[in-house]
């Protein structure tokens, strides 16, 4: 397929001798190195894979899905909590992290989907791209002192 998304990487840093860097990624491009490492796409399940904080995310996924629309769950500790907020037709993320504000927000369609293929012991690294296909938009911005972080997919 040669129509793609495009996920943008933007960085503008506060300083005046600093230039902006902008970084525009195919995502069909993203998917080679993914077929080359495992060309039988599901050959590895990543729920083997996944760390301490993966796991609380997806549990605090799991339980968003299970909860009317308008519930939130908050992860991480007192001093960089993440809200979770079920919105719509949207999943919405705010926190603080280093003195930086975070706000993001991934379409719930995709949501659900990665919990339905990591229910079923099947979510892979492709399956992520395909989340992020999924929309339009911003992302997830990071408003720091020293820089500006907006990540969207286009």
């Amino acid at each position: 397929m040669l129509l793609t998304n495009w996920v943008v990487v933007d960085v503008r840093p506060q300083g005046a001798d600093i230039e902006r860097i902008v970084v525009p990624l195919p995502l069909n491009l993203l998917r080679i190195p993914l077929r080359l490492a495992d060309p039988g796409r599901g050959e590895r399940d990543l729920r083997a894979h996944l760390g301490r904080d993966e796991r609380e995310l997806l549990e605090a996924l799991q339980r968003l899905a299970a909860a009317p629309d308008g519930t939130f769950v908050t992860l991480g500790d007192r001093d960089c909590p993440i809200r979770l907020t079920r919105d719509g037709g949207q999943l919405r993320l705010r926190g603080q992290a280093d003195g930086a504000e975070l706000r993001g927000a991934v379409p719930w369609r995709a949501v659900e989907r990665v919990l339905r293929l990591a229910e079923r012991d099947e979510l892979h690294a492709l399956d992520l791209l395909d989340v992020l296909a999924a929309g339009r938009g911003e992302l997830l911005s990071v408003d720091a002192e020293d820089a500006v972080v907006r990540i969207t997919v286009r």
